[in-house]
């Protein structure tokens, strides 16, 4: 076998996911982790990693606009979370397979791939995007794309093979409007508090979310504001694991039939994200005209 290295194996790698449906693809080298904790490193799970390949598939604005409205998320549960993933996870499993076959390691994340409730271990599909060129996180933490805005989906595969990385997006995506902010039920993000990556030398700054209070209303535990049937008040304190577990052992038997009959594990909420697409979507055809 001859081991393709560089330029020439990072355009067929390009090529080959966008051959097989992916909308976005973004390669970030393994440096660009320096900063990320040990348990979110690619190097945690595939030791020698040398590059993160994040491809992305974008969502319906149609379907996003009745999550924002409020009238229904049925159809944002079916083709924007439990189909495009499953599209996602098929892509990323042929692009690594393609990969494995040129003589190297490929190791695929799963698209919203089941994971600890507190977010204690790892791979940040959205922060891998960061790292390799694709946006830059907005207020709410959701991954914003010159192309789509909020609007698309990921996954990620880690990689031993020598892959160029993209230039970084150094422009600012985010105008904080904070309709994420006003919009969230349970309080999880921050009109003035910031984040921060270390990438490359530069400091990319974004919105704080309290993750558990994210968890705790688009995991559906939640009615005020969502989607869900359920209606637990909301904790004075984080809860923990177990406390969080103990929570979705007692959720609505509606919101069982309904994800039984969608497939999947759904976002009960997802408003963050919603609010921010018809954002975009407006400042684009404003910006067209």
């Amino acid at each position: 076998m001859t081991v393709k290295t560089g330029a020439s194996l990072t355009g067929q790698v390009k090529g080959f996911a966008r051959n097989r449906g992916a909308d976005l693809v973004g390669i970030a080298s393994i440096d660009r982790f320096e900063h990320a904790p040990e348990h979110h490193h690619p190097g945690f799970f595939l030791p020698g990693a040398k590059a993160v390949i994040v491809m992305a598939l974008e969502i319906s604005s149609a379907i996003l606009r009745n999550v924002a409205s409020g009238k229904e998320h049925y159809s944002y549960c079916g083709y924007g979370v439990v189909f495009v993933n499953r599209e996602l996870d098929h892509i990323a499993y042929n692009v690594a397979k393609f990969i494995e076959h040129q003589g190297y390691l490929a190791y695929p994340i799963p698209a919203n791939a089941p994971r600890d409730p507190l977010f204690r271990w790892g791979l940040s599909h959205r922060h891998a995007a960061l790292a390799a060129g694709m946006g830059q996180l907005g207020q709410s933490q959701n991954l914003l794309t010159p192309e789509f805005g909020p609007r698309q989906k990921l996954v990620s595969i880690i990689t031993d093979a020598p892959l160029e990385p993209d230039p970084l997006v150094r422009h600012e995506l985010c105008d904080h409007c904070n309709s994420c902010v006003k919009i969230c039920p349970s309080g999880a993000l921050s009109e003035s508090r910031v984040d921060t990556a270390q990438i490359d030398g530069v400091t990319f700054e974004y919105g704080h979310q309290t993750k558990w209070k994210c968890i705790f209303s688009c995991g559906g535990l939640m009615s005020k504001g969502t989607f869900a049937a359920t209606d637990f008040p909301m904790p004075e304190k984080p809860p923990g694991a177990e406390g969080m577990f103990d929570y979705f052992e007692r959720i609505d038997r509606v919101q069982d039939f309904l994800e039984h009959e969608v497939g999947s594990k759904v976002p009960w909420c997802s408003k963050c994200l919603a609010v921010c697409a018809m954002h975009h979507d407006a400042k684009r055809r404003k910006n067209e005209k």
